[in-house]
């Protein structure tokens, strides 16, 4: 079950004396915002939006032959 997004922050690990490297967490807002100044971890809601940039999908209209 995933937290509510209102109360805790998705971070990825940088250092092993957090968690694994690598490995994602949910924590709170406060406990984020120190392991971020640290250096244990860093955001990945601000990483995911940098990651993925917004596309216009545009639709095509098949080719009709005639004849």
């Amino acid at each position: 079950m995933k937290p509510r997004s209102i109360e805790t922050e998705r971070v990825r690990s940088l250092h092993s004396d957090f968690a694994p490297i690598g490995e994602e967490r949910w924590v709170t807002p406060d406990e984020a915002r120190f392991l971020i100044v640290v250096g244990r971890a860093e955001l990945l809601a601000e990483r995911d939006e940098q990651q993925y940039k917004h596309r216009e999908m545009l639709t095509q209209r098949p080719r009709v032959r005639k004849g």
